[in-house]
């Protein structure tokens, strides 16, 4: 519990007086021994939060943690269903194409469904030249990007670095 005009912090301060809020009562959202979030409640009134309120608002947000746990376990198991999808859709994709104009645009497809992306290419590494050679590029709109067989250095450009440093 908290009594607005006794904070420390002035965005605090500046949040209860543009709100008219008098009392704040901030219960931690604790998952074993670690917060997960706040639950937090102000109100108009003046010593609105009793020590019975901050006790029963304690077991409300242990039951708003375990809900909010519980739902964030469902979306981690379903973006590990939909990986899992992607994963197989691409190899599917890439296993049947032999050309690399089919390899991109197949793929470029398959992953369409979970990027959303506009735009896919693919630049392959050239030994005697010692540069990237754009392959091909999927869109799904008109645009002015480079053609197969341009070429792109190593340094310079976000392409070259992903390939030099080994990291996206």
């Amino acid at each position: 519990r908290i009594d607005p005009d006794e904070s420390s912090w002035a965005l605090a301060r500046q949040f209860f007086e543009e709100h008219g809020l008098r009392a704040a009562c901030f219960i931690p959202m604790i998952s074993g021994e670690s917060a997960i979030g706040v639950l937090n409640l102000g109100t108009k009134r003046e010593d609105a939060f009793s020590k019975a309120d901050v006790e029963l608002l304690t077991h409300i947000a242990s039951q708003i943690t375990i809900a909010v746990q519980n739902s964030m376990s469902f979306e981690l198991a379903k973006k590990a269903k939909e990986r899992t999808q992607i994963l197989l859709e691409s190899n599917n994709a890439i296993t049947t194409s032999l050309n690399l104009s089919n390899l991109l645009q197949t793929t470029s497809e398959c992953l369409r469904k979970y990027f959303n992306h506009d735009l896919a290419g693919f630049a392959l590494y050239d030994e005697k030249k010692q540069q990237l050679v754009v392959q091909g590029f999927d869109r799904n709109y008109e645009g002015q990007f480079p053609a197969a067989g341009t070429i792109l250095p190593l340094e310079g450009n976000p392409v070259g670095l992903a390939f030099t440093s080994g990291r996206p």
